[in-house]
């Protein structure tokens, strides 16, 4: 369709429409679902996860640990990540669903699309998480939690949602996918609440995500088992 055609065309649409084709014309619709994404992601890692790790990173520094202590400790870290996943999954669904009632915010599609998503999401955070505990401790927290303060809209003026991956400069959104999960997620949970998009369109966001996730798990592994060689051997040497 050609734009002064497709601008006709628009102009026919109710402003219900409107904000459906064009979400730009509803600020609360074009923001809401990116935005609530940021704030899942700074409350799980910011304010939960990085710091939980962090205590069992101290814990673990102990040598004298036995291995069913161990086993304990894991299963325990990874139940209680668990049960954080499935409250932010039902807590943000039914905020939306508010939102959706109260405020007349669209949400459409796949119950199950929405969780797969949000799960995705969360485990490439989780890794995510994994990788940057190899380098934080207590003393540097606080000034890693600043720099996260500094770069925070970051996330959304480059996740493709606000200005489209076509208008960035040529192979910047590549790299923005290759080294933060967010862009993975933004769009696909903004156009599946939006316009109720289906598996065939969602995929490719899944798909991306899984593989960043476990790209990104490959390398948490190098790093900690690097870290723990090298203080392996720093303690024989002495």
């Amino acid at each position: 369709m050609l734009p002064q055609a497709a601008k006709q065309a628009m102009s026919a649409f109710s402003f219900k429409d409107r904000t459906l084709y064009d979400p730009q014309l509803s600020y609360m619709c074009y923001v809401t679902y990116v935005a609530t994404l940021l704030i899942i992601q700074f409350f799980y890692l910011i304010i939960y996860l990085l710091p939980a790790l962090i205590e069992e990173k101290k814990f673990l520094a102990n040598y004298k640990i036995s291995l069913k202590v161990l086993i304990l400790r894991g299963k325990s870290l990874l139940v209680r990540i668990g049960t954080m996943w499935i409250t932010i999954c039902i807590s943000s669904f039914t905020g939306l669903c508010l939102c959706g009632r109260i405020y007349s915010l669209p949400v459409r599609g796949n119950i199950l699309a929405y969780f797969i998503l949000m799960i995705i999401f969360l485990l490439a955070l989780t890794v995510m998480g994994l990788v940057l505990i190899s380098f934080l401790n207590k003393q540097n927290y606080t000034y890693f939690v600043e720099f996260y303060s500094i770069i925070y809209t970051l996330f959304i003026l480059t996740s493709g949602a606000t200005w489209p991956e076509y208008m960035m400069p040529a192979g910047f959104s590549q790299v923005v996918k290759c080294i933060w999960p967010y862009i993975h997620v933004a769009n696909a949970w903004k156009y599946l609440s939006l316009k109720e998009i289906g598996w065939d369109i969602l995929w490719p966001y899944i798909r991306n995500g899984l593989l960043f996730s476990i790209a990104w798990l490959v390398i948490a592994i190098f790093l900690h088992t690097f870290k723990i060689y090298r203080k392996q051997k720093n303690t024989l040497a002495n």
